[in-house]
């Protein structure tokens, strides 16, 4: 027997093992990855609250357009009333003159046979009879001659009645056109407003997305709760994290998906009120440089819920009566504001505490009046 057989089969088998051992430790190093729901590209919530300011205005158009619409309409039933009504006295003048005209015809006639039959009794010489007759005559052409004027008074107000009638005619044309007109307008103002009202409710699906993948993600770090590799560590992201990270990214939360459960991701599991478990003690990761704070120099107390229960108070504040003075705010509420979120807690509303409104949700916040006015991008203190 080959001495050296054993050998050869024992180094495969080795090798196995340590393959094996291998992958044991790789496998208990790094966790599974963790399923997320799909990412949502739903709106953020400041598009989600520009949507909204949008519906308002295209409500109050839609609104002005449906009075305008009913105005006009009231205009077209009246102008139509009055082209029906002067149709109708037109109607009745022309009914006068026809019979003005066949009372004229009759006293004419009347005329006609008296002035004969003066001619014929004064033939015979019967001069009483010829001057009856004469009289009869007179008084018949008298009725014609009047008859004549009452139908030319009746054709002048038949006329005058038929022009009335064309003009009213014209003006419900017009408001017709008007009421069609502002009819479309408030239709088509509607359907932007309903527009906008499903943008608004399609955000409400994004914030549902972000808590539903920010409980995965506790779920997940309670499950590896003593795996340091499952919070990330510098040099060896948590696929899991960055996954997070990139879901809070596209629900209007940006973060680095830098794999790392640092104070910015757990700021942002809070705000749709998720708690993230804390790092294994004894793994706990070198601490990194902190990210730039939006605040001034100085040590605030930091308290996001605070600051999120905060924010919707001072936003409603700073849009408080009378209008136009923008300055009527509440300088003390400010503050309380800019101490839970870790700013100078000095009172002005300036465009670092602009971001820090807009972060908390108060996505409506007004321009800043201090500076630095333009808007400063917030992140919560480390």
């Amino acid at each position: 027997m080959n001495p050296l057989l054993p050998l050869a089969l024992l180094v495969p088998a080795g090798l196995g093992l340590v393959v094996a051992l291998m992958k044991s430790s790789e496998s208990s190093a790094a966790p599974p990855p963790l399923q997320l729901p799909p990412p949502s590209s739903e709106p953020t919530p400041e598009e989600a609250a520009a949507a909204m300011s949008s519906a308002e205005l295209h409500d109050q158009a839609a609104a002005s357009h449906a009075t305008d619409a009913l105005a006009a309409s009231a205009d077209h039933a009246a102008a139509t009333d009055a082209t029906a009504n002067a149709l109708d006295k037109s109607a009745a003048a022309e009914r006068q003159v026809a019979e003005s005209q066949t009372a004229q015809q009759n006293a004419q006639n009347a005329y006609d046979a008296a002035a004969e039959l003066a001619k014929r009794k004064a033939a015979q010489n019967d001069v009483t009879g010829a001057a009856a007759a004469a009289s009869l005559a007179l008084e018949h052409k008298a009725q014609a001659d009047r008859e004549a004027a009452a139908a030319a008074q009746a054709a002048a107000e038949a006329k005058r009645q038929r022009d009335l009638a064309a003009a009213t005619a014209a003006k419900a044309l017009q408001a017709k056109q008007r009421k069609d007109a502002a009819a479309a307008k408030a239709a088509a103002a509607k359907q932007k407003a309903d527009a906008a009202r499903a943008t608004v409710k399609s955000s409400s699906s994004s914030a549902a997305t972000l808590k539903l993948a920010a409980t995965a993600l506790r779920d997940y770090l309670q499950q590896h709760a003593s795996s340091n590799a499952a919070f990330g560590v510098k040099g060896a992201p948590s696929q899991a994290v960055a996954d997070f990270q990139g879901v809070a990214t596209k629900n209007g939360h940006p973060l680095t998906k830098d794999g790392i459960v640092g104070p910015l991701t757990r700021s942002v599991a809070e705000l749709v009120g998720v708690t993230l478990p804390p790092r294994p003690a004894a793994a706990a990761t070198p601490p990194a440089t902190p990210p730039a704070s939006s605040s001034q120099p100085g040590t605030h107390t930091f308290d996001a819920a605070a600051a999120r229960a905060l924010a919707a108070q001072v936003e409603k504040n700073l849009r408080n009566p009378p209008a136009g003075n923008v300055y009527n705010y509440d300088r003390n509420l400010m503050k309380r504001f800019q101490l839970a979120a870790g700013l100078v807690a000095d009172g002005e509303y300036g465009g670092r505490t602009r971001g820090a409104l807009i972060y908390f949700g108060a996505s409506s916040a007004p321009k800043a009046l201090f500076a630095p006015t333009a808007t400063v991008t917030y992140h919560p203190p480390a």
